[in-house]
Formats: C-alpha cells, sequence, structure tokens
C-alpha cells in the first residue's frame, strides 16, 4: 500500500508545481516608439525598468529597435526559479510593407502571481535562429566583409548595379541609347537636338543637364522648380549626397539654362560645403562648420542630447504651429512641431550635440537654436498684416514682391541675401515706372517677409558738418498709394496671412501668392499641396485621400 501511496504523493505535488507555475500570467504590450534613444546605434535592444507594482505583479520595461512600422511584435518569457532568473523574449514578424526607418519601440512585460525575489531580467530574441554568417561575392569581383552584431549578421554591402537609363523621354517612340563611361551614364540626345553643350546652348529653347550631359528642348523659368533634386533631403549636414538644379545667380542666359551639380565634400579645418535645393528650386551652397568634426564629405555626429524648445507667439490670437524645417510627419507632434493653441507649445527634439536647428513658424518667421542639452525659448512675432512705410524703415528683409498698376509683378531671386526694406523699394519703383493701367501709373501692391539683420547701410537724412538738417528723409513709395504688406501676400486690395488657400494658390512665406503643389512633389506645410494632404515631405494625391474617405464611408455607413 505505501508502494502505491508514495507515486501517487509525488505525481501529485508535480501536479501542484505545474499548477502554480502555469498560473503565472504574462501581459504583454507595445508603445509608441522612445524619441531619446538613438535607433541606429547599438545595442539592438535592452532593459529599460523593472519594479514591482504589487508584492506579486512584476512589470519590466525594455525596448527593441528594429522597422519603425509594418511589424508585429510579441512577447513570452521563461522563468528559472533555481537561479532565480527571467527571460524576457520578444518576436518580431514583418509583412509585406515596412517604413524604410528604424526606432526604439516600447515593450512592456507585467507577469502576475510571481513570486516576490530579487531576479535577474534579461532579454531574447526569439525572432530568427542565430544566423550562418558568410560573406558573398560582388558583380565587381570584390567580397563582402561579415560579423554577428546582437545576433545578426551585418555585412558590408556591394557597390550598386548601376542602371543606366535615360532620365527624360524624345518625341514619338524613340528611346535614346545609354552606356556607363566610369561611374555616369551618358545618353545619346533626342533626333535633331545637339549633343555637346555649347550646341545646345546657342539655342535659347534648350537647356543642358549636367546630371545626365545631355541637351533637352523646352527650357523655361516654371520647371526650374521641379527640376531639383537632393538625395538627403535639404541642409542635412550629416549625411553625403550630390545635388541637381538651376542657379539663382548667372553669368549670362547661356550659364541659366545649365541644371549643374554640386557635391557635398569637407574642406579644411572641419568645415563642409553643403548644397541643397531652396523653396524656388535653385541649387544653393553654404558653407558650414562642422561642431565635431568633417569626414567622409559630412559632418560627424556628436553624441546625443535632447532639449526642450519652447516657441512662444506674439501678437496673435489664432492657433500657430513651430515646427522643423524639414522632413516630419503628424507622428511627429511635440518631437518636430507642436500647436500653440495658448500662445506657446513645447517641442522636445533629439539631435546631435552641436547641431544647428532651423525652426520655422506658420506666421512666417524663422528662428535658430544649438543643440547643447539647455533648454531654450523662441519667440515668434506673429504681427503680419497690412502696415505702412514708417513700420519698415531702415529693417532688412530677405523676401520681397511687387505688382505694378499694368499688371506685371517681379519678386526677389537672391534668396540667400537680405536687404533693407529701402532697397526692395527702390527696386519696385524702378521695375514698376511707365507702367500704367489708365492714369495709375507705378507700384500698386509692395509686400516683404522674413525679417533679418543686414550690414547695408540705411539712407538716412541729410546733415550738415554742424549738424543741421538739410533734407528731410523721404520715403521711396507712398503708403497712401500703395497696398504695403508685412509678411504677408498682398491679393485684391488685402494682405492675407501665409498659408491661406484661394483659388488653387497659397501664400507663401515669399510674400506672394503661388500655385499649390500636385501630387508626389515635395512639400513642409498641408497648405501647400492642391489635395491639401502632406505626408512625409510628399502631397498625396487627391484621388487617393477620396478612396480613403469613400472606404470609411462605406466601412461605417453613410
Amino acid at each position: 500500500m505505501k508502494k502505491i501511496i508514495l507515486p501517487i504523493v509525488l505525481i501529485l505535488g508535480i501536479i501542484s508545481v505545474l499548477g502554480v507555475v502555469s498560473a503565472y500570467k504574462l501581459t504583454f504590450s507595445t508603445r509608441a516608439c522612445d524619441s531619446s534613444i538613438d535607433p541606429y546605434s547599438p545595442p539592438v535592444s535592452g532593459i529599460l525598468s523593472q519594479n514591482w507594482s504589487t508584492p506579486n505583479i512584476l512589470v519590466v520595461d525594455a525596448y527593441v529597435k528594429t522597422f519603425c512600422g509594418g511589424v508585429n511584435i510579441t512577447g513570452d518569457f521563461n522563468v528559472d526559479f533555481t537561479n532565480n532568473k527571467i527571460v524576457l523574449k520578444y518576436k518580431i514578424t514583418t509583412g509585406d510593407a515596412v517604413t524604410e526607418c528604424n526606432c526604439a519601440h516600447k515593450l512592456i512585460y507585467t507577469i502576475d502571481s510571481l513570486e516576490n525575489r530579487n531576479y535577474s531580467v534579461s532579454l531574447e530574441d526569439i525572432s530568427v535562429p542565430t544566423p550562418i554568417c558568410q560573406p558573398t561575392k560582388c558583380d565587381d569581383g570584390t567580397m563582402t566583409e561579415c560579423k554577428i552584431v546582437d545576433n545578426l549578421c551585418s555585412c558590408s554591402t556591394c557597390p550598386p548595379i548601376q542602371v543606366c537609363k535615360p532620365k527624360f523621354s524624345c518625341e514619338g517612340d524613340y528611346i535614346p541609347k545609354c552606356k556607363l563611361e566610369g561611374n555616369k551614364c551618358v545618353c545619346e540626345s533626342c533626333p535633331g537636338i545637339p549633343i555637346d553643350m555649347q550646341s545646345c546652348l546657342n539655342d535659347p529653347n534648350n537647356y543642358w543637364d549636367q546630371e545626365t550631359n545631355s541637351c533637352h528642348a523646352g527650357f523655361s523659368s516654371d520647371m526650374i522648380k521641379y527640376s531639383c533634386s537632393d538625395p538627403d533631403g535639404g541642409r542635412n549636414y550629416y549625411k553625403y549626397a550630390h545635388t541637381y538644379g538651376f542657379r539663382s545667380s548667372y553669368a549670362d542666359d547661356r550659364d541659366k539654362r545649365i541644371r549643374t551639380g554640386g557635391s557635398d565634400s569637407c574642406l579644411k579645418e572641419g568645415q563642409l560645403i553643403e548644397h541643397y535645393c531652396d523653396k524656388n528650386g535653385f541649387i544653393q551652397t553654404e558653407y558650414f562648420q562642422c561642431p565635431n568634426g568633417c569626414k567622409d564629405n559630412a559632418c560627424v555626429k556628436g553624441e546625443p542630447v535632447t532639449e526642450k524648445i519652447t516657441c512662444k507667439f506674439v501678437g496673435t490670437n489664432k492657433e500657430e504651429q513651430c515646427y522643423l524645417a524639414g522632413q516630419w510627419g503628424p507622428e511627429d507632434e511635440g518631437t518636430k512641431f507642436c500647436k500653440a493653441g495658448s500662445g506657446s507649445c513645447v517641442i522636445t527634439y533629439s539631435g546631435y550635440k552641436g547641431e544647428k536647428i532651423t525652426w520655422k513658424s506658420t506666421c512666417g518667421q524663422y528662428q535658430y537654436t544649438t543643440q547643447d542639452g539647455n533648454d531654450e525659448v523662441i519667440y515668434f512675432k506673429c504681427e503680419g498684416g497690412e502696415t505702412n512705410i514708417s513700420e519698415i524703415q531702415n529693417i532688412g528683409f530677405r523676401f520681397a514682391y511687387w505688382q505694378c498698376h499694368d499688371g506685371n509683378e517681379q519678386k526677389s531671386e537672391d534668396t540667400s541675401s537680405c536687404k533693407l526694406s529701402e532697397t526692395w523699394q527702390k527696386y519696385a519703383k524702378d521695375y514698376c515706372n511707365n507702367k500704367c493701367k489708365g492714369e495709375k501709373c507705378g507700384v500698386n501692391t509692395f509686400s516683404v517677409s522674413q525679417e533679418c539683420y543686414t550690414d547695408e547701410l540705411p539712407s538716412t537724412e541729410v546733415f550738415s558738418e554742424t549738424g543741421v538738417l538739410i533734407k528731410p528723409k523721404e520715403p521711396i513709395l507712398d503708403s497712401e498709394s500703395v497696398l504695403v504688406c508685412k509678411d504677408s501676400c498682398p491679393l485684391d486690395n488685402k494682405c492675407y496671412p501665409f498659408g491661406y488657400r484661394k483659388g488653387g494658390n497659397y501664400c507663401s512665406d515669399e510674400s506672394k501668392f503661388v500655385e499649390q503643389l500636385k501630387a508626389d512633389k515635395t512639400c513642409e506645410n498641408n497648405f501647400e499641396c492642391s489635395s491639401n494632404v502632406c505626408v512625409s515631405s510628399k502631397c498625396v494625391d487627391e484621388g487617393l485621400i477620396q478612396k480613403i474617405i469613400n472606404w470609411f464611408k462605406k466601412l461605417f455607413g453613410d
């Protein structure tokens, strides 16, 4: 009888222990990406914190670096009571489409009904087995270099296989032949088009593209804005790119019609020459002093730094936005842009030590900060609108626009300079001289934007050697007959605020209405797009938006 009872007792004990173990319950969840963690530097995963929310509930916060979106993360765990160890496990699966960026996803492990001990907690990736790390042979005969990093096989990439195709089209069905010459793709020109630059530019309707070394017909000022390409997305001092576009300053008409290129490169003493496309589509050059040195034709990234930027708006009662100049989306609210409903808002921005940041606002002004770990406050004066000549006297502005009574108009072309309002007024007055409609001649509307500092000396009153006023200063334009706008756009005898949409156009920060952009064009704000939707710095197609709306209607009913 004892021989029968003893095994039964042992079996019941084992069942009891298994029952206790099976009673442990894991609740696993993920949270939004942690912007304070650099998603591109090791390690791939880690423990952030662990604490007992109650005597028998252990909560562990962790993270794993993977694609921003298009992934599914599940969790599991294992307890080693003998050694007081807990292994938290995660498994990453990807869908058909993932976003081409990384971020640090937050992982929350909550284990209920666990005996309170001083456990050692670690993370384990159960997504894939330990990889076999083997180099591959590239098309040029070289071998990749591979090593295992955080259970992942990391290999250098092969030189890209250059696909040599024409970046232009000819009339009819003719397809130009192309071939690789070194690292350049050289294509023959269309039939009837000259094959050398000098012959090409002899025709004032042609332009020469240095990116493809080819001649094209149909040059116009309207095409300039859409012809600039910058692979690093603008003033990105920490990434190398070769930019192509037309110049805003040129020697003559022939030089104007050359789509030239500029390669980012390091100069002496840590200086970088950065090429980028400005808002008008012209290629521009900036000399930037890298705070941490320059290497491989880009600035060296400093240590990660996070600081709070408080944006304050003066002279406005409506909601304004403060945002990072460059690429951002709705998911970046609070980290790259903010909305100020009560006069101010805060952005917690993570960058690199010494990085210089440009901040923009919906009321048109720019401000600048440097990443140094100290919280900063920046101010935007939103007092744009109709003004008068005396209010902008002896003040520098980056942009100006004027319209004559006969309908002719002109805007400032050199976006990199800062000039006194009096200088812009003189340009406007000279341009509109003898341009009339009926009895009214000269300047009809005049606007300036983006106040800036200039060393240009103002034209002031004339004094004698003894200090006696000989000639009072006379304004160049007359506020009584000219509509004057500041940080706004003139139209129909009114000054409209930046971002105002009307008739397929919007008020730009260059103080004039411009046409809204079509689908897939580069944008920074919703109002720049004809669909009024800008996502990931691209205008979204109106048809796609309508499909999404129709889908929701079908889902929830009309």
